[in-house]
């Protein structure tokens, strides 16, 4: 969460990060989602500091009445919903949130979605910036089976602004935000004799990227693709179905394994980190 330097009359300034986010999100209200669809925001209360909530949509199903009743066509409206544990408190990890995994759709896609909705705003004190946590061993797998050298290593950092860590690159980002005033920072290292990952300024930038603070792109010398992306943390938990209060305490016990803090946490296993050969 950045906060916005050049803002409205309406501007909420007077709140800080963890305060937007619990005001901002208290209230039902509907949000755009890709391919002109509709989504609905629904608070479903608290689980100790973390805040709940669910990402719902409709679904029309064609269906026929029984034989019994003439066994006609009949249209039925379904509401389907996926679960959102936000913690919206300070910390070195940096504010999480997860979502319930391809309920109502691809949890990156809907955060994008819940998070531009919040930035248009007119009272917003800040630029949300969604990104996945993700694995860096899969990447440093990756580079070591193609001898540590790539055509190009892409970087899209979003600019440091509460994370308590001081390396050379926290310093150039934080300091490129404040004198531009950019929310977001771009580098990209391409060679076609190959770069290589065994240095300091590739090992501090996937190292920034992982916690959730942006986003790795690379291309082996043989043109296989690497995407953070693709490689995105998932937490298991067992599924239950219970009332709001039951799920509530149920999130709130199992709070550090679904938003991934400290040590462990379970990683699903995306599948292949790499693919076939691109040109892109």
């Amino acid at each position: 969460m950045i906060p916005i330097v050049q803002g409205t009359l309406t501007m909420r300034r007077d709140l800080d990060r963890q305060e937007w986010l619990r005001y901002a999100l208290q209230d039902v209200f509907e949000f755009e989602h890709r391919g002109g669809s509709t989504l609905h925001w629904v608070p479903q209360g608290a689980a100790d500091e973390c805040m709940l909530g669910l990402i719902q949509k409709t679904k029309i199903h064609q269906l026929h009445e029984p034989p019994e009743k003439g066994g006609q066509e009949i249209t039925r409206e379904e509401w389907q919903g996926a679960y959102v544990m936000i913690d919206p408190t300070h910390h070195d990890e940096g504010q999480r949130i997860a979502v319930e995994n391809d309920v109502v759709g691809k949890p990156n896609a809907l955060l994008k979605s819940l998070a531009q909705h919040l930035n248009l705003r007119e009272d917003a004190p800040y630029q949300i910036e969604i990104e996945p946590i993700w694995d860096a061993s899969r990447f440093w797998a990756f580079s070591n089976a193609h001898n540590n050298m790539m055509q190009k290593i892409e970087f899209d950092f979003v600019v440091p602004n509460m994370w308590s860590t001081e390396t050379d690159l926290d310093h150039d980002l934080r300091d490129t935000g404040e004198k531009t005033g950019a929310e977001r920072v771009s580098v990209a290292f391409r060679s076609q004799h190959g770069v290589s990952t065994n240095n300091s300024k590739v090992r501090q930038g996937v190292k920034y990227a992982e916690r959730g603070a942006g986003t790795l792109s690379a291309r082996a010398m043989d043109g296989t693709p690497f995407r953070s992306t693709k490689t995105m943390l998932i937490s298991k938990i067992p599924a239950v179905k219970a009332g709001a209060e039951a799920m509530a305490a149920y999130f709130a016990g199992l709070k550090r394994t679904i938003l991934q803090r400290g040590k462990g946490s379970a990683l699903d296993d995306p599948g292949s980190d790499f693919g076939e050969p691109d040109n892109g």
